[in-house]
């Protein structure tokens, strides 16, 4: 799932492994960035941060080791709440997923209201 917001962009991956295995990881950098290139902006890798959900121990140290994000073991801060591993891990994924569609339903409710608002009957 991607999830763009402002100047932010997010990326969950159900399976890692099988999605975005540790060697195919430069070639989906290289699309964020010719993405950025079409929509003007940049990803600042130094900046960015990875939240393992699902990786086996030995993955994540090789994807340590090879990518400069600072690479989290709890949590990352985004748009107020903290995303967190509340759940067990299998489970992390969908909870991450809903935190993203609380914040985001809960940013539209209060839209809803200054919509009403400029209504015209």
């Amino acid at each position: 799932m991607i999830t763009l917001f402002a100047d932010d962009l997010v990326v969950t991956l159900d399976d890692p492994g099988r999605a975005l295995p540790v060697w195919a990881l430069p070639v989906f950098l290289e699309e964020v960035e010719a993405f950025g290139v079409v929509l003007g902006f940049w990803a600042n890798l130094l900046k960015s941060q990875a939240l393992d959900l699902a990786l086996q121990r030995e993955t994540l140290n090789e994807l340590r080791q090879r990518h400069p994000f600072g690479w989290e073991d709890d949590s990352i801060p985004y748009l107020g709440p903290c995303e967190t591993l509340l759940q067990p891990k299998k489970e992390a994924n969908t909870l991450l997923i809903l935190l993203f569609k609380e914040t985001h339903q809960r940013d539209l409710n209060g839209l809803k209201h200054i919509i009403d608002l400029n209504r015209i009957n």
